[in-house]
Protein backbone atom coordinates (compact mmCIF):
# COMPACT_ATOMS: atom_id res chain seq x y z
CA UNK A 1 0.00 0.00 0.00
CA UNK A 2 1.22 3.45 -1.02
CA UNK A 3 0.71 6.43 -3.04
CA UNK A 4 1.29 8.02 -6.00
CA UNK A 5 0.20 11.09 -8.04
CA UNK A 6 -1.65 12.01 -11.12
CA UNK A 7 0.26 13.28 -13.94
CA UNK A 8 -2.76 13.54 -16.67
CA UNK A 9 -6.36 14.67 -16.37
CA UNK A 10 -7.25 11.46 -18.76
CA UNK A 11 -5.67 9.49 -15.51
CA UNK A 12 -2.12 8.76 -16.10
CA UNK A 13 -0.64 8.26 -12.42
CA UNK A 14 3.27 7.66 -11.13
CA UNK A 15 4.20 5.90 -8.03
CA UNK A 16 6.97 3.49 -6.96
CA UNK A 17 7.70 0.46 -8.57
CA UNK A 18 8.14 -1.18 -5.48
CA UNK A 19 4.79 -1.18 -4.82
CA UNK A 20 3.43 -2.21 -8.47
CA UNK A 21 4.66 -6.08 -8.68
CA UNK A 22 5.15 -7.28 -12.36
CA UNK A 23 2.23 -9.15 -13.55
CA UNK A 24 0.21 -7.73 -10.81
CA UNK A 25 -3.49 -6.24 -10.86
CA UNK A 26 -3.46 -2.71 -8.82
CA UNK A 27 -6.33 -1.43 -6.86
CA UNK A 28 -6.40 2.32 -6.64
CA UNK A 29 -8.28 4.01 -4.02
CA UNK A 30 -9.49 7.95 -4.94
CA UNK A 31 -11.53 9.53 -3.51
CA UNK A 32 -12.90 6.39 -1.27
CA UNK A 33 -13.28 4.75 -4.86
CA UNK A 34 -11.69 1.80 -5.62
CA UNK A 35 -10.48 1.61 -9.23
CA UNK A 36 -8.53 -0.94 -11.02
CA UNK A 37 -5.44 0.39 -12.60
CA UNK A 38 -3.05 -0.75 -15.91
CA UNK A 39 0.41 -1.05 -15.50
CA UNK A 40 1.55 1.50 -18.22
CA UNK A 41 5.41 1.09 -17.50
CA UNK A 42 7.69 -0.03 -14.91
CA UNK A 43 10.88 1.73 -15.07
CA UNK A 44 13.35 -0.22 -12.14
CA UNK A 45 16.15 1.66 -12.44
CA UNK A 46 14.16 4.88 -11.66
CA UNK A 47 12.10 3.01 -8.75
CA UNK A 48 8.95 4.16 -10.91
CA UNK A 49 5.58 2.89 -12.56
CA UNK A 50 3.27 4.69 -14.53
CA UNK A 51 -0.18 3.73 -13.76
CA UNK A 52 -3.68 3.99 -16.07
CA UNK A 53 -7.00 5.03 -14.13
CA UNK A 54 -10.54 5.73 -15.59
CA UNK A 55 -10.36 9.48 -16.12
CA UNK A 56 -11.44 12.50 -18.20
CA UNK A 57 -11.18 15.60 -16.23
CA UNK A 58 -9.03 14.64 -12.93
CA UNK A 59 -6.80 17.03 -11.18
CA UNK A 60 -3.04 16.90 -12.09
CA UNK A 61 0.02 17.73 -10.05
CA UNK A 62 1.81 19.70 -10.91
CA UNK A 63 6.05 19.42 -11.87
CA UNK A 64 8.87 21.34 -11.00
CA UNK A 65 11.48 21.20 -13.39
CA UNK A 66 14.73 20.22 -12.13
CA UNK A 67 16.99 22.98 -12.88
CA UNK A 68 14.62 25.12 -10.65
CA UNK A 69 15.39 22.95 -7.60
CA UNK A 70 17.42 24.65 -5.42
CA UNK A 71 19.03 23.62 -2.39
CA UNK A 72 17.92 24.38 0.94
CA UNK A 73 14.63 24.26 -0.85
CA UNK A 74 11.69 23.77 1.82
CA UNK A 75 9.24 20.51 0.62
CA UNK A 76 6.48 18.82 1.69
CA UNK A 77 6.01 14.92 1.29
CA UNK A 78 2.88 14.23 1.35
CA UNK A 79 1.05 10.54 1.13
CA UNK A 80 -1.37 7.65 2.17
CA UNK A 81 -1.54 4.31 2.61
CA UNK A 82 -4.24 1.75 2.92
CA UNK A 83 -3.94 -1.65 5.28
CA UNK A 84 -6.79 -3.96 6.53
CA UNK A 85 -8.86 -1.56 4.90
CA UNK A 86 -7.78 1.64 7.17
CA UNK A 87 -6.47 5.07 5.46
CA UNK A 88 -3.68 6.85 6.99
CA UNK A 89 -2.18 9.73 5.71
CA UNK A 90 1.23 11.99 6.79
CA UNK A 91 2.71 14.86 5.76
CA UNK A 92 6.23 15.46 6.73
CA UNK A 93 8.31 18.88 6.27
CA UNK A 94 12.01 18.52 5.00
CA UNK A 95 14.66 20.10 2.64
CA UNK A 96 16.48 19.40 -0.47
CA UNK A 97 19.83 18.45 1.16
CA UNK A 98 21.98 17.93 -1.97
CA UNK A 99 21.51 18.51 -5.41
CA UNK A 100 23.45 16.81 -8.48
CA UNK A 101 23.61 15.89 -12.02
CA UNK A 102 22.89 12.52 -11.02
CA UNK A 103 19.81 13.26 -8.63
CA UNK A 104 18.83 15.25 -5.60
CA UNK A 105 18.65 14.21 -1.97
CA UNK A 106 15.81 15.40 0.42
CA UNK A 107 15.78 14.99 4.04
CA UNK A 108 12.82 14.69 5.71
CA UNK A 109 11.84 13.69 9.37
CA UNK A 110 9.63 11.73 10.61
CA UNK A 111 11.33 9.67 7.59
CA UNK A 112 9.76 6.19 8.83
CA UNK A 113 6.07 7.20 7.98
CA UNK A 114 6.12 8.50 4.86
CA UNK A 115 4.48 5.35 2.38
CA UNK A 116 6.63 4.93 -1.13
CA UNK A 117 5.23 6.95 -3.64
CA UNK A 118 4.60 9.76 -2.09
CA UNK A 119 4.72 13.03 -3.51
CA UNK A 120 7.49 15.58 -2.35
CA UNK A 121 6.41 18.98 -3.55
CA UNK A 122 8.00 22.06 -2.88
CA UNK A 123 5.68 24.85 -0.73
CA UNK A 124 3.99 26.09 -4.17
CA UNK A 125 2.47 22.79 -4.38
CA UNK A 126 4.79 21.33 -7.26
CA UNK A 127 6.19 18.29 -7.49
CA UNK A 128 10.21 17.83 -6.94
CA UNK A 129 10.04 14.15 -6.58
CA UNK A 130 8.40 11.07 -5.38
CA UNK A 131 9.66 8.51 -2.52
CA UNK A 132 10.73 5.16 -3.80
CA UNK A 133 11.58 3.85 -0.11
CA UNK A 134 11.84 4.80 2.91
CA UNK A 135 14.66 2.46 5.12
CA UNK A 136 15.72 3.08 8.30
CA UNK A 137 14.97 6.48 8.24
CA UNK A 138 17.09 7.12 5.06
CA UNK A 139 14.45 8.52 2.00
CA UNK A 140 15.34 7.36 -1.51
CA UNK A 141 13.45 9.59 -4.03
CA UNK A 142 12.92 9.60 -7.95
CA UNK A 143 13.01 13.56 -9.19
CA UNK A 144 10.83 15.27 -11.07
CA UNK A 145 13.23 14.77 -14.50
CA UNK A 146 12.35 10.19 -13.63
CA UNK A 147 8.82 11.55 -13.63
CA UNK A 148 8.87 13.36 -17.02
CA UNK A 149 11.02 10.65 -18.71
CA UNK A 150 8.59 8.08 -17.41
CA UNK A 151 5.58 9.98 -18.33
CA UNK A 152 7.63 10.40 -21.64
CA UNK A 153 8.09 6.99 -22.43
CA UNK A 154 11.79 6.97 -22.27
Amino acid sequence: AGSGIILTADGLVATASRLVPADSEVAVTYRDETLQATVVRRDEARGLALLKIPGGTLPVAGLMRFDEVRLGERVLAVGGSRRGGRASFSVTDGVVSRVRDDGMTVALIPARELPAGAAVAALDGNVVAIVESVVAGDVAVADSRSIEALLAGR
